[in-house]
């Protein structure tokens, strides 16, 4: 029988030119968030549409990765190993859906104006209106 043998060779590969693309993502990164800082600055209410547009997409793809994984656990299916992984992959930015939801949070009011307790209350000119009959009320001579 063999005797165990304590071997130091290295396996590691060594450096290669995409040690360092992290940077470079997060260049990107940075850049987006500037323009969107300078989307929000311009028109605040378009960059909430687009917010939440941007948002419902990529949380509807996390969720449809979350129901593709309980499929194949439900099925205990094992074709889907390698395809399952990248599900996975997608379902793991779900907890940070938690932290992009604010903005949505902080831009209510344009989103949904009827969110606003005030949005159904009469104005000065509806409450005239309505003293006088309203528009499809009785017409008086001037």
């Amino acid at each position: 029988m063999s005797a165990a043998t304590n071997d130091k060779t290295d396996f590691r590969t060594t450096g290669t030119s995409w040690a360092n693309a992290w940077k470079i993502a997060a260049g990107v990164g940075v850049l987006g968030l500037a323009g969107a800082g300078a989307g929000f600055a311009a028109d605040g209410q378009r960059f909430a549409f687009s917010y939440l547009f941007a948002f419902v997409v990529f949380l509807t793809i996390a969720i449809g990765a979350t129901f593709f994984v309980l499929l194949q656990h439900l099925t205990n299916a094992g074709w889907s190993v390698t395809i399952r992984r990248t599900a996975e992959f997608f379902m793991s930015a779900l907890p940070i859906f938690a932290l992009l939801f604010l903005p949505i949070l902080a831009n209510l009011d344009h989103l949904l104006p009827w969110w606003n307790p005030d949005h159904g209350a009469p104005t000065a000119r509806t409450r005239r209106r309505h003293a006088r009959g309203g528009e499809h009320g009785p017409r008086r001579a001037r």
